[in-house]
C-alpha cells in the first residue's frame, strides 16, 4: 500500500509540473508585455504587444474599449489614420501604428522656394483649391500646392512674375490688390473695368491695371 501511495504522489507532482505558466514568465499583459492565454482555450498564441519603449511604435490608446472608432474602415468610421509608411494596429493590447518605413521627405521650410501655410496637417483641410465648396489659399500661378504629413503651402517652380513698375508712366494700376482686380476684365457676362482701345490690360498676382502701347 505504501509503495502504491508514494507512486500515485510522484504521478500528480508530474501532472501539476506540466501546468505551468503560458505567459512566458513576465507574468501579464499591456503594452510592451505578452497578453495570457485563456485557461479554458486550447492551442491558443500568446500575443505580444507593441513594444511602448520602440520608436516605431505609436500608440493611440492602450484602452481596446477607445479603440472602436479609431481604424479606417468607411466613410460612416470615424478616422484616426496612420500615415503612408506605418501600419494600423488594433488589438487587445491597445491600437496605435507602427512605422514600416521611411517616413515622408518635408520641403525644406528654410528653401527660401518654400513656404507653409503650416506645418500641422490637421489645419490643412481646408487650403487647397479642389472645389467650389472649399475654402481655398491658393498658391500664385509661379506656385505648387502641397499638402502631406508634413504640412501644406506652396512651393516656387518658376520666377516670380515680374510686376508691371509703378513708376513706368506707361502703366497705369487700377488696384495692386488681385482680390479687387477679379470682376475688372471685360469679358461676357463680367463687369468690365476697361482700358482705353490703344491699352493692354493685365490682372495677375501684381494686380491690374492698363498698360499703354509702347
Amino acid at each position: 500500500m505504501t509503495t502504491f501511495r508514494s507512486g500515485l504522489i510522484f504521478a500528480l507532482t508530474l501532472t501539476l509540473a506540466g501546468c505551468g505558466s503560458t505567459s512566458n514568465g513576465d507574468g501579464g499583459g499591456g503594452a510592451g508585455g505578452a497578453s495570457e492565454c485563456p485557461p479554458d482555450e486550447d492551442n491558443c498564441a500568446i500575443l505580444e504587444c507593441p513594444s511602448t519603449e520602440d520608436p516605431a511604435v505609436h500608440y493611440i490608446s492602450e484602452d481596446p474599449a477607445q479603440c472602436e472608432d479609431t481604424d479606417c474602415g468607411g466613410p460612416d468610421v470615424d478616422c484616426v489614420p496612420c500615415a503612408d509608411n506605418q501600419e494600423y494596429f488594433d488589438n487587445e493590447c491597445g491600437c496605435g501604428c507602427i512605422d514600416v518605413g521611411p517616413g515622408p521627405t518635408c520641403p525644406d521650410a528654410t528653401d527660401p522656394a518654400v513656404h507653409y501655410i503650416s506645418e500641422d496637417p490637421a489645419q490643412c483641410e481646408d487650403t487647397d483649391c479642389g472645389g467650389p465648396d472649399t475654402d481655398c489659399i491658393p498658391c500664385a500661378d509661379h506656385q505648387e500646392y502641397f499638402d502631406d504629413a508634413c504640412g501644406c503651402g506652396c512651393i516656387d517652380v518658376a520666377p516670380a512674375t515680374v510686376c508691371p513698375s509703378e513708376s513706368d508712366p506707361a502703366v497705369h494700376y487700377i488696384s495692386t490688390d488681385p482680390a479687387q482686380c477679379e470682376d475688372m476684365d471685360c469679358g461676357i457676362d463680367v463687369d468690365c473695368i476697361p482700358c482705353e482701345g490703344d491699352q493692354e490690360y493685365f490682372d495677375n498676382e501684381c494686380g491690374c491695371g492698363c498698360i499703354d502701347p509702347s
